[in-house]
């Protein structure tokens, strides 16, 4: 081997074992013949002396320890099991080197026995809820002890701690007790003020008898449900928003029943005599009606265009006459609800659709578009209206807590109607006549036992009935209507608007909800969110326009969506999906065939178990073909086949096929009633 050779090897060993590099965050401790240099080096290049220097590496990153879990017995005997974690960095490389053999596991250590015997002078109650406080205690004897060695404790945090299960049902019975005392607290506060409250108004009523008899009596008004029917047709004709105006009609009208019998009870008082009060004296009266709708309603109402003023007794007679007229509807209309109501509490469902397909039939002319909404002349759109039929719901199994007056369902609480009786587990709202009837053939069995102090009707718990409510509950119409050149625009589109809106009416009083959704063109809008406002559906439903292709599938799934969301809002909503169409969708949504996508929406809907209707708008309920727009006629239907696309939509979705025979007579009314009845 050639000697330069051998000497380029040695060179290249001892640069190897002379030159070092240190990153950003590392230091070298340098022993040279093992004294210790002045200070540390790097970061960067070193040069050490080989054989001679020997370097220690000092991260000086934070290190982050977990201390493992310790078993502690804190100042009130009670063993637990506590872990932490602990972070610290190397703030001085020689000391942590030189004074200390292993700072990394005299830290550990030093960090174990730490937590020991500090949470062995804290009690639980402190360690669980003044956990800051003891970190900050960890950290400060930490940092104490562990600066010789020139190492910085930044933090330190207790993770977990473990109880035994005996303890842990101890501490839930103490929060438990405490809660209840909470409440107790609360409770006897509230009673105190309401006290307080009662003694204060004793005081004031006690100065002015009218104000106490009228205070009395005001308890005992009661509204019927012809009168009810007034206030709401009240507000619907005065074109008030929401529902709040019909609260604050009923509540005046009490006062004022209230207000007229006390005056009746304090004259005939004064006077020495006896008063005897007839039958349905405490009873709101369309008087009090009519004078609370002109106190609460008369800044209520909105001018709208059109609308000439009148002097002031042509305004009142009108007025008056205008009173009468709605509470002879009112009068009609809760004989109306009455039947309803006697008819559904008939065990079969066949029985309830016989008898209402009977009263329909009897029931003779209905009332014109005048006697159900507001006057033709403040209509702001373009649509004819006509009357809304009952849209009777039968009898659903399934608890809901919507509110709403159209359809039954079966009540969760106390509220409702009772209807029938069973057998429950635990009893909540008890039938006691069926639980009479229930323990009555046990009880000569029963008695023939001894017990002396025993009653005389002897009842276990196997006796015990519960109570089968039933209330009304709303429903969620969705229309889904074809808005493109594809239908006859001015003639359904104006019948559409004016059935849409007519169902808004309804729905006012009711408590429904009536959502619209219109597709044309390349989209599909919701037009108008869920909602009862009449009036806000007037502004909605004058601004729609028709013409374009038709995104069919868009309108579906627009419909589809919007009815997710209100699930979403409330599970307990039934909703409706009215499709009004001839089926002829001609715009893509995923690629495929437009067809083919509007027959998946609608089997989408119907997997969601939504009830649909679809009608058809290019064929009346006779079957007759009819012509739309662009002068195809009988044999065009789809491009000249025999393949009706609604009727497949129906099938697909499980819903129920109409063809448009007449919208401004009620058909799409009729459709509905049949769709909800199969629910």
């Amino acid at each position: 081997m050639p000697i330069y050779l051998f000497i380029l090897a040695v060179v290249v060993i001892f640069l190897a074992m002379a030159i070092k590099i240190l990153r950003e965050y590392e230091r070298g401790v340098i022993f040279r013949l093992g004294r210790v240099l002045g200070r540390p080096k790097g970061p960067g290049l070193i040069i050490l002396i080989p054989i001679i220097d020997r370097m220690v590496r000092v991260s000086l990153r934070t290190v982050v320890l977990e201390v493992p879990a310790q078993d502690v017995i804190t100042r009130d005997n009670v063993s637990i099991k506590v872990n932490a974690v602990v972070y610290f960095r190397v703030i001085d490389p020689m000391k942590a080197i030189i004074d200390v053999e292993n700072f990394l596991y005299a830290t550990s250590q030093l960090s174990q026995t730490t937590l020991r015997s500090v949470l062995g002078q804290a009690e639980l109650d402190d360690l669980l809820s003044h956990r800051e406080r003891i970190n900050e205690r960890l950290q400060e004897i930490l940092d104490k002890h562990t600066e010789p060695w020139g190492i910085k404790v930044s933090n330190v945090e207790v993770k977990n701690v473990d109880l035994a299960q005996e303890m842990q049902r101890v501490i839930a019975r103490q929060a438990e007790a405490e809660r209840e005392r909470r409440a107790k607290v609360i409770s006897a506060e509230g009673e105190f003020q309401a006290a307080t409250k009662l003694h204060e108004a004793s005081d004031i009523l006690s100065q002015n008898p009218m104000a106490l008899q009228l205070r009395y009596l005001t308890t005992l008004v009661e509204i019927s449900v012809e009168m009810r029917w007034f206030i709401a047709l009240a507000c619907i004709d005065a074109g008030v928003l929401g529902h709040r105006a019909d609260l604050v009609v009923s509540r005046t009208a009490q006062s004022l029943c209230a207000v007229r019998e006390a005056e009746t009870v304090i004259d005939h008082e004064m006077g020495g005599q006896a008063r005897v009060r007839p039958a349905g004296a405490l009873s709101v009266t369309a008087g009090d009606i009519t004078v609370a709708a002109d106190l609460a309603l008369r800044h209520r109402r909105r001018d709208r265009p059109g609308d000439t003023p009148a002097k002031p007794s042509q305004g009142e007679e009108a007025q008056r006459e205008r009173m009468e007229e709605l509470a002879e509807q009112a009068r009609a209309q809760a004989a109306t609800v009455e039947n309803e109501s006697e008819a559904s509490e008939q065990p079969a469902p066949d029985a309830d659709q016989e008898s209402s397909d009977t009263a329909a039939q009897r029931g003779g002319p209905e009332p014109t578009a005048q006697d159900v909404t507001r006057r033709g002349v403040e209509q702001l759109f373009e649509g004819d209206l006509f009357p809304v039929r009952s849209i009777k719901l039968p009898r659903d199994r399934k608890s809901r807590s919507a509110s709403g007056k159209r359809s039954s369902s079966q009540s969760r609480d106390k509220r409702g109607r009772y209807v029938r009786a069973i057998q429950t587990e635990r009893t909540t709202d008890v039938a006691f006549d069926a639980t009479f009837r229930a323990a009555a053939p046990h009880q000569p069995r029963r008695r023939a036992k001894p017990s002396p102090g025993a009653p005389a009707l002897r009842l276990e718990k196997q006796d015990l009935r519960q109570k089968v409510r039933r209330r009304r509950t709303g429903t969620l119409i969705v229309f889904v209507v074809d808005a493109s050149a594809s239908m006859d625009a001015e003639q359904r589109m104006r019948a559409t608007k004016g059935a849409v809106l007519s169902l808004l009416r309804d729905a006012y009083v009711r408590r429904d909800k009536v959502a619209l959704v219109v597709f044309s063109g390349r989209t599909a809008r919701v037009a108008l969110s869920p909602t009862g406002s009449v009036d806000l559906a007037e502004t909605r439903l004058q601004r729609l326009t028709v013409g374009g292709t038709t995104p069919l599938t868009h309108g579906l799934l627009a419909g589809l969506k919007l009815i997710r969301t209100e699930r979403l809002r409330d599970p307990h909503v039934f909703p409706l999906l009215v499709l009004i169409s001839d089926g002829r969708g001609n715009i893509s949504l995923f690629g495929e065939e437009p067809l083919l996508e509007a027959q998946h929406a609608a089997e989408q809907i119907g997997r969601e178990h939504i009830r649909t209707l679809i009608i058809d708008s290019a064929k009346d309920t006779t079957g007759t073909l009819l012509t739309a727009i662009g002068g195809r006629g009988p044999g065009s239907l789809l491009g000249g086949t025999g393949f009706n696309a609604c009727l497949d939509l129906a099938e697909r979705s499980s819903g129920e096929y109409l063809g448009l025979f007449d919208l401004s007579q009620g058909a799409i009314i009729a459709g509905v009633q049949r769709t909800l009845r199969a629910r």
